[in-house]
């Protein structure tokens, strides 16, 4: 099991990650993301998350490990790495207490930037129940800002509903509108197309 079997597991093991004061939850949400490129190298990505529905103190932990198989040309430094961070997860947006409005459920993504957290979320999901989506297929689609030249514009949001398969790799939004002049109602706009492309669907047709 031990991958360091000449670790002491009592001695020699550290906390990943601690609660903060007054945290109501015991244990942590713990998830992972890996990541390989056409070069060879490869990334993987560990998280202990404390979501702070339910009384949690929103803290989050990262483990990040990078492997290469070759070195910088320049330097000739070794490319794999490792690396340690921690903070608040309104800086990942997953464990952030989701918002109602109306009928669904606007969860947040994170800030464009991580060190400029004060204009809030880039985008959030949009869902039917509170609980955190974890597949494209739990979500109507998404609210998200506009900016231009790198500038959130003012009374300006974007919405996207439903999704389909990019024609390369991943999931895309079906239909989107930036004209929205709020996210209370892009929020609605989602929800209302995400239906009509439901309903489109399942009769065989489209809508207009």
């Amino acid at each position: 099991m031990s991958t360091l079997p000449y670790k002491d597991p009592y001695m020699d093991w550290t906390p990943f990650a601690q609660h903060g004061t007054g945290c109501k939850r015991v244990g942590w949400d713990v998830r992972q993301a890996k990541a390989e490129f056409t070069s060879g190298s490869r990334e993987v990505a560990i998280r202990a998350i404390c979501p702070e529905p339910g009384g949690g103190c929103g803290r989050v932990f990262e483990f990040h490990v990078s492997l290469a198989p070759d070195r910088d040309p320049e330097t000739g430094d070794v490319r794999s790495g490792e690396a340690w961070s921690s903070g608040g997860v309104d800086k990942i947006g997953y464990g952030t207490k989701p918002q109602r409005i109306g009928d669904v459920w606007l969860h947040a993504g994170p800030p464009v930037v991580e060190w400029a957290s004060e204009d809030g979320p880039e985008w959030w999901y949009v869902t039917r129940s509170a609980e955190p989506p974890t597949r494209h297929e739990d979500t109507l689609g998404k609210v998200f800002r506009l900016r231009r030249a790198g500038r959130q514009l003012k009374g300006r949001f974007g919405g996207g509903a439903g999704w389909e398969r990019g024609k390369y790799y991943g999931m895309n939004l079906a239909e989107t509108r930036e004209d929205l002049p709020s996210r209370t109602a892009a929020a609605r706009w989602v929800e209302q197309r995400a239906a009509e492309l439901a309903a489109a669907a399942a009769a065989g047709g489209e809508t207009s």
